[in-house]
This record gives C-alpha cells, structure tokens and sequence, in this order.
C-alpha cells in the first residue's frame, strides 16, 4: 500500500467524522430546546446547534448497539456493533443477506477471542477511541467558524441553511484545510436544534501537502441523514460518499461509501468493552427479518 493512500483517506474520514460527531456515543446532547427564533441569523442557529448537539458536562454519555449494513459493489454485508465507554466493536453477521460461512464465522470468532484475552489489545482500541473523539470534537466544534452560512428556506418542518467556506477561517492543521473546499446545506430540526441532514461536495481540488502526498478531486460528495430514535437521541442513519483522487505516485483512489444504520438500542451504561465483545461471541447470529430500512429524506 502506498504512502499517501492511508493519509489522503484518513484525513477525509476523519473530517467527515468530525462533522458527524454527534452521531458517536460520547454525544449525550440537551433535551429538545425552543423553535428557533426568526430574528437569530443563521451563523448564531448553528452554533446554538453544535452546542446543543455536545450537550452539557452534566450530561452522561449513552451508548449504542445497532445494525451497521455497508454496501459495497452493490454487495450488502451487514455488522452487529456495540458501543462502550472503552471503544466500538463489531462484527460481520452476513453477507448479502445470508449468515456467513463456516470459515468466515470462524475467523469473525478468532478475532475477537484475540481483542477478549489480549488486555494489550483492549488497551490499544480504547486509546485509539480516545485520541479519534478528541480530534473529532475539534473538527465539529470548528464548524460555524470553518463554514458561512445562510438561510435557504425549509424542507417540510426542517431549516435549511446553506454553507460555504469562511474565507477568514485559518486551518489549524492538515484536517481542517479540507474545511476550505466544501460548501453545501444542512437541515436543522428547529424546535430540537439538531442536525437531520447535511449535504456536501468538493468545490475545488484538495492538495495535501501541496499534492505531494496527493490530492482529492473536485466534484466528490458526501451525504448524511439523521433522525430522532426516540427521546430526542438523534442518530445516523445512511451515509454516503463519493470521492475520487490520487495518492502518491500517481496511485487512482476512490473513496466510495454506502452505509445504513439500523435498529439502535441502547447499551446498559456499565457494559465495558470486554462486555461487548463476549456478547458478540455470544451473538452468532442476528434476526435479519423485517427490519427497519433507514429514511431517506
């Protein structure tokens, strides 16, 4: 694998995580708060949004479990995911809607039996967790100094604002320069304050360290959906993200990404990591039928 593969993706999955980062488990958010006000401008409505989407420090985190269906060459394969206080753990439950062969159930099993007996392991995951929401935070919380926003009329009960690069936003490390080329919308529920959409594309060309570790092209799109689980928790439900690009030494990338998020429930705040994954070994197989598909908007 070439160098500048893993950078130039990680970087867009990180950004694209930060904008998402309510959707993690350390996001408790506020109880539904006052329709917004016609005489708040629409840069004062999102930072009302962000704030109410990090919730107050005397909010304790939730976790989640939940159904993960990523789609790939037109192949679903679906994902039984747990959320701790100690990191996310998954694993693969079927592939194209059946359960998985006997070899593949095996080597879902190895891995995890490896992640439950290996404290390294385990340690490992929830410092990694750690590092990932802490830079995610500050991603999110750049967003109604990264981006200028407007009022772009309504979409049924939802605001519609309309977003573009602050020209006056200094980047204060590599992914936050990516800020500088996306422009696009959000939905706000306006009597919760809380993000249901946000709709993005790539208005010019990405260089990452002046195209020497490679670039993504302009045109590539992201699109997120949410919606209220009960009791005002505000979860993803389908992502999608298409973008293309080069790494280093001219290596084609695409970065394509067809997800749906099913069925959350939430997890008992004392379940730890090593909870989880026994639960997942425990779990050898889901009930595929008559679930919920993901709402498009």
């Amino acid at each position: 694998m070439l160098f500048g593969w893993p950078k130039v993706c990680g970087i867009l999955e990180l950004v694209v995580a930060g904008i998402l980062f309510a959707n993690g488990a350390w996001a408790a958010g506020r109880p539904g708060s006052q329709a917004a006000e016609t005489s708040v401008s629409a840069q004062e409505l999102m930072r009302e949004v962000v704030q109410n989407e990090l919730g107050g420090p005397v909010e304790p985190p939730t976790y989640w479990c939940f159904r993960e269906v990523e789609i790939t060459n037109g192949v679903p394969k679906t994902y039984e995911v747990y959320q701790t206080k100690g990191g996310t753990v998954r694993k693969l439950v079927t592939v194209n809607g059946q359960p998985l062969a006997a070899a593949q159930a095996e080597r879902q099993k190895g891995r995890l039996d490896r992640l439950l007996h290996h404290s390294a392991n385990a340690r490992s995951a929830a410092k990694a967790h750690n590092h990932d929401v802490n830079r995610e935070e500050k991603l999110f919380r750049m967003l109604p100094h990264a981006f200028l926003f407007r009022y772009d009329g309504r979409e049924g009960n939802l605001v519609k604002l309309a977003f573009q690069p602050n020209p006056q936003f200094v980047p204060p490390d590599r992914e936050a320069q990516v800020f500088h080329h996306m422009a696009g919308f959000v939905l706000i529920d306006p009597e919760q304050k809380r993000l249901a959409e946000i709709n993005g594309r790539l208005t010019s060309e990405v260089k990452f360290f002046w195209g020497l570790l490679g670039h993504l092209d302009k045109g590539g799109t992201f699109h997120v959906w949410r919606a209220d689980e009960g009791g005002g928790n505000w979860k993803l439900v389908r992502l999608e993200v298409n973008m293309q690009g080069e790494a280093l030494f001219f290596e084609t990338i695409g970065i394509q990404e067809n997800k749906r998020y099913l069925d959350y429930h939430q997890d008992p705040a004392s379940m730890t990591l090593a909870d989880a994954v026994e639960q997942l070994i425990q779990n050898q197989q889901i009930d595929t039928g008559g679930a919920r598909t993901a709402r498009k908007r």
